[in-house]
């Protein structure tokens, strides 16, 4: 087998970090034998006071199991900076966790995880892009490889202060070719902020495929997007939001695609560009077939103010189910649904749409749109 870890860790126990340049943590390993590929990446970077990194930071692990024999791809991509007071990084943020299987019996996993905490301030200059890619490509006419897992996950704390972000991307994919009965096909992309203050200057993006081809019967075929903020004071998204999840199989097992939007905020929530929510699921020979899209705009909680909500760009919030061929009594779920409930809510276009198509036992669409203002509700266009 083989296995490679790159570690860099910082500690300043009463001070502070500066970095003048780059942080750059890479690790790669490749498996032509019998046994894994495992590459362990990881930045971890701690200070009393401030983090002032200058430059770009870059996490990357890569792993491939070229043999047909061997056991397993693993990517572990890892970066935690915790600040007693700020943390800057003057350019961008790039972490790849992929993980890559040839092996007819095996499995490959990539995680790919940052946490960005600043007591109080956060500031990223740059993009943040994260990526978790993880594939198999196991026997067609045998199927007996064991599972994939894509993991791309963002957080980012500020609890007594606010965050700045240039854009955000968050991207999981899982794809599997051989898959044996009862293993599952998951990837799953997410965005977490907690603090006072949010801005994303650029776009925020979180998507989520999973993707599988000669699966006997995968369990499950799952791909979720996801994207929560929690600022108590305003959530600004200069760059407009887009979650998707893509889901699709030819298996007898169940498919799903879940995307979700969750902003609260006490004063102001404002999303400029765009706002696109959606899930798409799509089964041939397949079990039920499931797509989800949701977004929730709200008060911070039960005992605050409602917010003001400014969706300038079009919002739409769609989920289509579809499929072929779907076994037994299983049928075809696709639900979209939008809730904004603020004091005054303002809206440039908004289409909430559900579709399920295809030859299913059952099938059922159900779309939904719940706006409510406390003063004045306006929608500008459609």
């Amino acid at each position: 087998g083989a296995f490679a870890c790159a570690n860099v860790l910082m500690f300043a126990n009463v001070g502070s970090i500066n970095v003048v340049h780059d942080v750059d943590v890479n690790a790669v390993a490749g498996s032509a034998g019998h046994n894994a590929a495992s590459a362990n990446a990881q930045a971890n970077i701690f200070a009393n006071t401030d983090i002032v990194v200058h430059g770009n930071v870059t996490v990357d692990a890569k792993a491939v199991d070229s043999h047909t024999q061997g056991t397993g791809a693993v990517a572990n991509a890892q970066l935690i900076a915790h600040a007693g007071n700020l943390l800057s990084i003057g350019g961008d943020v790039n972490m790849l966790a992929s993980a890559n299987d040839h092996a007819y019996s095996a499995n490959a996993n990539a995680l790919a995880n940052a946490s960005l905490f600043g007591q109080k301030r956060v500031l990223v200059e740059g993009d943040i892009t994260i990526t978790a890619n993880a594939a198999v490509f196991g026997s067609t006419g045998n199927p007996d490889a064991t599972g994939v897992h894509a993991n791309a996950k963002l957080l980012v704390q500020v609890p007594s202060g606010n965050g700045t972000l240039g854009a955000v991307n968050v991207n999981a994919v899982a794809f599997g070719n051989g898959i044996a009965s009862g293993d599952p096909i998951v990837a799953i992309g997410s965005f977490s902020f907690g603090g006072q203050n949010l801005l994303v200057e650029g776009a925020t993006k979180v998507h989520a495929n999973a993707a599988g081809t000669h699966d006997l019967f995968v369990n499950p075929m799952k791909a979720a997007a996801q994207i929560s903020a929690h600022p108590i004071h305003v959530a600004s998204f200069a760059g407009g939001i887009s979650a998707s999840a893509s889901a699709n199989g030819d298996g007898p097992g169940g498919i799903q695609a879940l995307s979700r939007v969750i902003i609260t905020a006490s004063n102001d929530i404002n999303i400029g560009d765009h706002f696109n929510v959606g899930a798409l699921a799509h089964g041939q020979n397949a079990g039920l077939v499931e797509a989800t899209a949701s977004a929730s705009l709200n008060a911070a909680s039960a005992g605050l103010n409602a917010p003001n909500i400014d969706v300038t760009g079009s919002a739409h919030i769609h989920a289509t189910a579809s499929g072929t061929h779907l076994t037994g009594a299983s049928g075809l779920n696709a639900q979209a649904k939008l809730i904004a409930n603020g004091h005054n809510v303002f809206f440039d276009n908004v289409t909430v749409g559900a579709s399920a198509n295809g030859s299913a036992h059952n099938a059922f669409a159900s779309a939904n749109a719940n706006l409510q203002a406390a003063s004045d509700l306006t929608i500008h266009g459609n």
